[in-house]
């Protein structure tokens, strides 16, 4: 009895998901900035569209997101830092939101509204 040996040779290819995407470029407009030591609940906000949260802080900073509807109020884990630093954070939704912002330190939030 003869014993075969089969060798199975897969070649897989990658294409990455962006490959020839198009970056969308946007208008930016500062609708509010919040700045503060420590934790907080913002003022309510309103956006019209697409919007982007630009952050920066000292150490620890969480931000949840609040929007505001009829009936309710949804929450949204939007930021979560152990060590501080900055960043954006996206949101497509439109409509009015406030922050509930967990800090041990310094920290600011502002809120760009994106137009294209």
């Amino acid at each position: 009895m003869r014993n075969f040996c089969f060798v199975l040779l897969v070649t897989v290819f990658w294409v990455s998901p962006i490959f020839g995407a198009e970056q969308i470029q946007y208008k930016e407009k500062e609708a509010v900035k919040f700045s503060g030591t420590g934790s907080m609940t913002t003022r309510p906000f309103r956006v019209s569209g697409e919007w982007e949260l630009q952050w920066e802080a000292d150490s620890v900073f969480t931000v949840n997101l609040y929007k505001k509807g009829e009936n309710e109020t949804f929450k949204l884990s939007f930021v979560s830092v152990d060590d501080g630093g900055s960043g954006q954070s996206y949101s497509p939704m439109a409509g009015e939101f406030y922050l509930g912002i967990t800090a041990l330190g310094l920290w600011s939030a502002t809120i760009v509204e994106l137009n294209q």
